[in-house]
């Protein structure tokens, strides 16, 4: 008998063994969010209400905007990009906090309480933002490698102006212990934010089946993303790097938060 629980036993392990290494070779090529997607998913009665989309100027905020507009099925996203509509479709800029500077300032408080709106941010590589950002400035002035910035930010080198720009959002959502979507703009443009858009389904928003490109650039309307306008020498805007924006970057591709 105890042989036979032995042989049992054996083969069991042997199962067990491979089928783990086979279901491992099954997932390798699966990104991480869909294997989170596959195994996890929040309740019908979804507390998203909506999306606010926010980053610094030329960040990739309009672009994403557009994708959320065009592939959800319900209007998450206001048309004004600096404002957001709460569960009772109540339209919200926060006019009476004084932390509040829209899509391109500093996170508030007040958004950071409001449960029922998700919190996407989007950053980019100082290389591929600087070239953008001088050919259109918006309201922002530069002055050889000092920017004189807005929505609350300091006035100082352009380079570590960003850095403080993107690090201090990045570090008030890590540490906020509230559900967000951190997303690279490079990253996403590899499949035109096809896999931002699946990401959406854990959060229970509808989107639709078939997913929509949005192939021109959302302000010159060419059929071209990403596309850098001036040559810029950018050795002289940064003069040196700051490795806690290296980290950032470098290690960033979608990281959420649920």
């Amino acid at each position: 008998m105890k042989k036979y629980l032995f042989i049992v036993l054996f083969f069991s392990i042997l199962f067990l063994i491979y089928y783990k290494k086979n279901y491992k070779e099954k997932m390798s090529n699966t990104p991480k969010f869909e294997k989170y997607v596959m195994r996890k998913r929040l309740e019908e009665n979804n507390k998203f209400n909506s999306i606010m989309v926010i980053g610094y100027y030329n960040s990739g905020t309009n672009w994403i905007h557009k994708l959320l507009e065009k592939n959800c099925i319900d209007k998450v996203v206001h048309p004004n990009q600096h404002k957001y509509v709460n569960s009772n479709h109540k339209i919200c800029n926060d006019v009476n906090d004084n932390q509040w500077k829209g899509k391109h300032g500093r996170i508030s408080d007040r958004l950071l309480d409001t449960d029922d709106v998700l919190i996407i941010m989007v950053v980019r590589r100082f290389e591929n933002w600087l070239p953008t950002h001088l050919t259109n400035s918006y309201e922002t002035r530069i002055n050889d490698d000092i920017i004189t910035s807005t929505y609350g930010w300091p006035s100082m080198n352009i380079y570590k102006l960003y850095s403080h720009v993107v690090k201090t959002n990045v570090n008030i959502l890590r540490n906020s212990g509230r559900p967000y979507i951190l997303c690279s703009l490079e990253d996403m443009q590899k499949d035109k934010g096809k896999r931002l858009i699946n990401l959406l389904n854990i959060y229970n928003f509808k989107v639709k089946k078939k997913f929509i490109e949005i192939n021109k650039n959302t302000k010159t309307k060419r059929r071209m993303q990403n596309t850098k306008r001036v040559k810029v020498n950018t050795n002289y805007y940064r003069r040196e790097n700051d490795p806690e924006l290296d980290e950032i970057i470098d290690n960033l591709t979608i990281e959420f938060k649920t």
